[in-house]
């Protein structure tokens, strides 16, 4: 996997009207490090790099349970690299019920679920291979269905 690296400096003048409510480049009393970034930038950055990185491994392991779940004929027409899958958090109703017993058992209680998207060499004739994941246990809820 490509890690994209941003400079300190750089990431701290993009997020500093977010993150401290100032406008990047205005005086702050607030002591500064060496590095010449305020503390609290520092920290914010930190603890966005780190939750980043859980939510990548965490996209990581429901692409593989996408991978695992399809049929070796629907592996091969995926098109592209599976493990660039998007994965995106969708909500519990948007989740097509009917297509499992897993998905029609499973209690809703409007919690977010995965959703995965992969590409394939057949997407003008039916459309990309959608599949849906339980955000907790990463059970497999159903798929959306392919016209």
């Amino acid at each position: 996997m490509n890690t994209v690296r941003i400079p300190l400096r750089l990431a701290a003048a993009a997020f500093g009207i977010l993150l401290l409510g100032q406008p990047s480049g205005t005086v702050s009393r607030e002591r500064q490090p060496a590095s010449g970034v305020p503390c609290a930038v520092q920290a914010k950055l930190l603890a966005m790099t780190e939750a980043a990185a859980r939510c990548a491994e965490e996209a990581d392991d429901v692409r593989q349970a996408a991978w695992k779940r399809l049929s070796d004929s629907a592996r091969r027409t995926v098109d592209g690299d599976w493990r660039t899958a998007p994965v995106a958090l969708v909500d519990w109703n948007d989740v097509p019920r009917w297509q499992t017993a897993a998905a029609m058992t499973a209690q809703s209680e409007s919690r977010p679920a995965y959703r995965v998207t992969l590409r394939t060499t057949q997407d003008g004739l039916l459309g990309p291979i959608v599949l849906y994941f339980d955000q907790a246990t990463l059970a497999y809820l159903g798929a959306d269905v392919r016209e």
